[in-house]
C-alpha cells in the first residue's frame, strides 16, 4: 500500500506533472484499493472454507459415532446398548487430527485406544504409489462412499482383568521367573552397587523411587551409603 505522498514522488519522477500527475496518483490510488478490496475478499473466503471444513468434519465425526453405537447394539445381539461418549485430545498420530474430538467409550475394548477409518491413512508397508494434484471425478465418487466398519474385538466376558494382585501372583507362581526372584533376593555386592549409584546420578532425571500414578508393581532399590 502507498500514500498519497509516496504517489506523488512517484508521478513527479516519472515526469507527470498538473493534471495528469493528479489523475496518475488517483489511478494508483484507486488501484491499491482494490488489490486491497481483493486480499480481504480472499482472506474472507478461506476463513469461509476453514469454518466449512470445521463443520464438515464435525457432522463426519457425529455420524461415526452414531454408527458405532449401532454397531456395538449389533454385537449385544440386537439389545440396546448405552455407550458413554466423551470429548479426549486426540492422540498424536500421523493422519489424525490433534484437536479434541469425540470418542466412544467402549466396554473392556482389547486396546486402550483403537483408532480406525482415517481418511488418508494407509499402512506402512503400503503406501499409495501414486499422488495426484488433481482429484478425478473417479477418485472424488469414491471419497464419499461410505467405509465399512472396522471388526473391533472385545475381551470375553469370562476373562478376568490383569490387575497389580494378579500381577503379583502370577508372577510368583511362574517357574520360569524363580531364579529371578532369587537373585531379587540377594544382597547386591559392593560393585553391583557401585554401578547402580552411577546409573542413578547419570539418569536421575527420568529415574525416582516415587513414580507417578502408575498400576505397575513399585520396586525399590535400597542403597547402604559406605
Amino acid at each position: 500500500m502507498s500514500s498519497l505522498k509516496e504517489l506523488f514522488e512517484l508521478g513527479k519522477e516519472l515526469g507527470f506533472e498538473g493534471q495528469f500527475l493528479a489523475e496518475f496518483v488517483k489511478d494508483e490510488h484507486e488501484r491499491d484499493r482494490q488489490v486491497r478490496q481483493e486480499e480481504r475478499e480472499i482472506r474472507k473466503a478461506e476463513h469461509d472454507r476453514e469454518v466449512l471444513r470445521i463443520q464438515l468434519r464435525k457432522e463426519e465425526q457425529e455420524r461415526e459415532i452414531e454408527k458405532l453405537r449401532l454397531h456395538s447394539q449389533l454385537q449385544a445381539g440386537q439389545e440396546a446398548v448405552d455407550t458413554p461418549v466423551m470429548k479426549v485430545r486426540g492422540p498424536s498420530l500421523p493422519y489424525f487430527d490433534e484437536s479434541t474430538v469425540l470418542a466412544v467409550c467402549i466396554e473392556r475394548p482389547i486396546c486402550d485406544v483403537i483408532v480406525g477409518n482415517l481418511e488418508g491413512a494407509t499402512q506402512l508397508q503400503n503406501p499409495e504409489e501414486t499422488v495426484n494434484a488433481v482429484m478425478t471425478r473417479s477418485a472424488a465418487k469414491l471419497s464419499t462412499r461410505l467405509q465399512k466398519m472396522l471388526k473391533i474385538p472385545t475381551l470375553p466376558s469370562g476373562v478376568e482383568l490383569m490387575n497389580v494382585h494378579n500381577m503379583k501372583e502370577a508372577q510368583q507362581q511362574d517357574s520360569s521367573l524363580a531364579r529371578w526372584m532369587t537373585y531379587a533376593k540377594e544382597e547386591l555386592s559392593d560393585n553391583q552397587k557401585h554401578e547402580v549409584r552411577e546409573i542413578l546420578e547419570k539418569y536421575g532425571d527420568i529415574l525416582s523411587d516415587v513414580p507417578g500414578k502408575t498400576d505397575l508393581v513399585q520396586h525399590k532399590i535400597n542403597l547402604v551409603q559406605e
